[in-house]
């Protein structure tokens, strides 16, 4: 049966090894492809890095196995494992203004900020008149709860609607098993039941070669590039497009509000507010 694991650092961030060189020892365990997901900071452009030492690594064929790339970003609501080309752009772009909705007002805000401008098709250029008037589908990507916290009572304070986005979480984090002992019970058991039908994932967290060694998961076939591992990530969860997606009133109230707090801010976040959100309260 096929292995792979979902969670692994380069030099790109804070592991010690190259990309090339996590590639081959995750082919030599019988990896059918190497996910990389380094972390977003110190800089939020990580990614495009290991976007661009990817395309060379491949143009070159240097790798005897497939480079998925996607990031490990951090949340109001922990550490979570996102993949998706447009769905990162977009992170990148909003991250500052996340940051300070984050500040001033409440997690349901930021969640509908995630939504509206990370998940959904918006962009720099503002939101459209359409985003409020129709159904949105989401663009493609998965996120997964990792290295989870325990016990559940720290995720118990966090909104239904952020679970809602995920699409699973780690139930072993390197050497750690978080069902081998009381309390990670607990949080298992909770994540079950905010994430019904959800992945759960066993992620070596590899900042060397050698980390790559300590677990993986078994998949029903081999994962090559990035819409397969989409799939197979979300296979088990509905998306959140129709029966949670804010209302127009909602969206209203949060343009508002983020108009009002985003006082004085950047000229390319001011520029974004006004094009996207003036539309929503005329």
């Amino acid at each position: 049966m096929p292995i792979i694991n979902c969670h692994a650092h380069t030099v790109i961030s804070d592991g010690s090894d190259t990309m090339l060189d996590m590639a081959k020892r995750a082919s030599s365990l019988g990896h059918c492809a190497l996910v990389v997901t380094d972390h977003n900071y110190p800089t939020d452009h990580n990614f495009h890095t290991g976007w661009r030492e990817r395309d060379v690594i491949e143009e070159n064929s240097l790798s005897p196995i497939p480079i998925i790339v996607g990031a490990e970003i951090s949340t109001p609501f922990g550490d979570h494992l996102l993949f998706g080309k447009e769905v990162l752009r977009n992170w990148e772009h909003y991250k500052s203004l996340l940051d300070r909705i984050n500040k001033d007002f409440d997690l349901n805000l930021w969640i509908e900020c995630f939504k509206t401008y990370v998940l959904a098709k918006a962009s720099l250029q503002g939101m459209p008149g359409w985003f409020v008037r129709s159904k949105v589908t989401p663009m493609p990507y998965a996120m997964i709860l990792c290295h989870p916290r325990s016990p559940a009572g720290y995720y118990r304070r966090f909104p239904k609607e952020w679970w809602d986005l995920c699409h699973g979480f780690e139930i072993r984090n390197g050497m750690q098993e978080y069902d081998a002992f009381d309390e990670g019970k607990e949080a298992v058991a909770f994540f079950r039941s905010m994430m019904p039908g959800c992945m759960e994932l066993k992620n070596s967290d590899a900042h060397t070669v050698d980390q790559l060694t300590e677990c993986h998961n078994e998949i029903p076939h081999e994962i090559t590039n990035e819409a397969q591992l989409y799939k197979w990530l979300r296979s088990g969860r509905r998306d959140w497009r129709l029966s949670n997606h804010p209302s127009h009133d909602k969206l209203k109230e949060f343009a508002k509000k983020a108009m009002e707090g985003m006082n004085p801010c950047p000229p390319e976040y001011m520029k974004v507010l006004n094009d996207s959100m003036e539309d929503l309260l005329a």
